[in-house]
């Protein structure tokens, strides 16, 4: 934990010293393709492992990682062509948005299964959570 936790904070400063060195356009363009790439590589990973037989939550890891990989390529595409900011409203990004969400659905039923918990309740709690953030966001 402690070799993780000086991961992160050696990963926030070369953050802030790449924004400081290259301005933010510069920085978040680097730093939004690094992070595309490293899902993509991980989502091959999960579906080697998944190949392999060896961990039920293989599946839903590949879908997960491949749709956050595809989200935020579609984002770094977009900033690449000078409409950088928040994710456009397209209709092609319903695919990764689903494939993450149907990954995550997946991850959830195999701890569920691997907790004893009634089928469902693990799918549930993450969502009444979510469903209790943007009640709060919404009402604060």
């Amino acid at each position: 934990m402690k070799s993780a936790a000086c991961l992160v904070l050696a990963v926030l400063v070369l953050l802030f010293a790449g924004r400081a060195a290259l301005g933010d356009g510069a920085a978040y363009l680097l730093v939004g393709g690094a992070m595309a790439l490293m899902a993509a590589l991980i989502a091959v990973t999960f579906a080697w492992l998944w190949r392999s037989n060896a961990t039920p939550l293989a599946l839903g890891m590949v879908l997960s990682w491949s749709g956050t990989a595809g989200i935020l390529l579609w984002w770094w595409s977009a900033a690449q062509w000078g409409a950088a900011g928040p994710i456009p409203d397209h209709p092609g990004l319903a695919l990764g948005v689903a494939l993450h969400i149907s990954g995550a659905v997946l991850h959830f039923l195999v701890i569920g299964r691997s907790l004893n918990l009634p089928q469902g309740l693990a799918v549930a709690i993450p969502l009444i959570s979510v469903a209790l953030v943007g009640l709060v966001h919404t009402v604060i």
